[in-house]
């Protein structure tokens, strides 16, 4: 378990050092004093720290919420005419919400400048909706393909969660380039 929150820490460390780089910050390491440049690096750890600490209570409440849908999906299963499609009716928003606020969340820690949720929420509806909707795809991948070819099937997932990562990454960085354009935009129609 240490283990796993030091390798997501330096993952939102690297993160964080990403989207300096894309609004063209200097990294924390190459100004000032040798005081601030501590105090900055322990900043920098506490606050990846915290961001890790957060997405796990995110992954619980997902997890509640999710045991709680089934439950409620379990009990309008028996009603005539309902069934499946209330489940999957109620099954559906709370991941996308979830995800949504996961998005947000990262685009309001992870720039080097304060954002206000307004800059965020365009970015993190559009990277939300596509996060979903590949994990869909890949759990229709497991459900029709990967069961019945043997090897052939393990390395076809193991591609296809490899692709869906690197979808992941760039839906990452496309928010975060998204949220710097409108607050950008913000900024500059804000002057008269």
């Amino acid at each position: 378990m240490v283990g796993l929150l030091v390798t997501a820490s330096v993952l939102f460390r690297h993160l964080r050092l990403s989207f300096r780089a894309i609004w063209k910050h200097e990294a924390v390491l190459v100004s000032g004093s040798v005081r601030d440049v501590v105090r900055a690096v322990f900043l920098e750890y506490v606050r990846s720290n915290v961001i890790v600490l957060f997405g796990g209570l995110l992954l619980l409440v997902a997890l509640v919420l999710v045991a709680v849908t089934q439950w409620l999906g379990g009990l309008l299963l028996h009603l005539p005419r309902i069934g499946d499609t209330a489940e999957w009716l109620l099954a559906l928003p709370i991941p996308l919400m979830l995800v949504t606020l996961t998005f947000a969340v990262l685009f309001m820690s992870l720039p080097p400048v304060r954002l206000a949720w307004r800059h965020v929420w365009l970015a993190a509806v559009i990277c939300g909706a596509a996060w979903t909707i590949t994990a869909e795809r890949l759990v229709l991948y497991g459900v029709f393909f990967g069961a019945g070819l043997g090897g052939y099937g393990a390395i076809g997932g193991i591609l296809l969660v490899m692709l869906w990562l690197n979808l992941v990454s760039q839906l990452l960085f496309f928010g975060g380039e998204l949220c710097k354009v409108v607050a950008r935009h913000d900024t500059l129609g804000a002057r008269p």
